[in-house]
């Protein structure tokens, strides 16, 4: 980060786009604290805020970085945000970075969509704001909250729970009780879905017997 850069510091990661709500963005950067934007940026997104936004001393946009960088960023980061704008595609979506935040061992504030409300029903390290005026209060609220190896494990234990492996076990126990037998049937799909490890979840190779349609879309 730049010499000097305030802190504490709350992060975006990952693409910048229309799905961003530009108003909590201005408002977390309007109370002094550092805000640090990794990822890139849909050009015709924010074509006349965005130049004033990342002009501003405590905001930092370090664009596109390979995945393995990652870890680096987000080390900055003391409040992890998901401030989505309330569209029906966000709340038909699930926010994949919230995980990351906290895999990270970070907070998270995000926008009172559905399935950050979920997470926040479930961690009190997740909170789902519905006022806009209220999020950066909050953002501040969590960016203070004291970081110990307790608290880093309690939100990966979060994490960990809605990885692809805790899901794929769950749903082979949910076909497992719907069957009545011990031995469903793989309707695992052969698309790109890992534990995040980069394995498969068909290691085998074996083309999938069927297909399932996950019920919110990442992101």
């Amino acid at each position: 980060l730049p010499a000097g850069f305030p802190t504490p510091v709350a992060g975006v990661v990952g693409q910048l786009n229309d799905r961003i709500d530009a108003d909590l963005l201005a408002a977390v950067a309007d109370t002094g604290m550092g805000l640090l934007l990794v990822g890139p940026r849909d050009p015709g997104w924010l074509p006349e805020r965005w130049a004033p936004l990342v002009a501003r001393p405590n905001v930092h946009h370090v664009g596109a970085v390979p995945f393995e960088e990652l870890p680096r960023w987000l080390a900055h980061v003391d409040v992890g945000l998901t401030p989505y704008t309330d569209t029906p595609f966000n709340r038909a979506s699930f926010p994949l970075k919230t995980l990351e935040y906290l895999a990270a061992g970070r907070p998270v504030v995000g926008s009172d969509l559905p399935a950050t409300r979920g997470l926040a029903e479930e961690s009190l390290d997740v909170v789902a704001v519905a006022d806009r005026a209220d999020f950066a209060v909050r953002v501040r609220e969590m960016a203070d909250v004291p970081r110990d190896a307790t608290v880093t494990q309690r939100r990966r234990a979060v994490a960990n729970r809605h990885s692809w492996t805790a899901r794929a076990t769950r749903f082979t126990q949910l076909l497992t009780l719907a069957t009545g037998s011990g031995h469903p049937k793989p309707l695992v799909t052969n698309v790109a879905a890992t534990n995040g490890t980069g394995e498969s979840m068909n290691p085998t190779g074996e083309p999938a017997v069927g297909r399932t349609n996950t019920p919110r879309r990442a992101g």
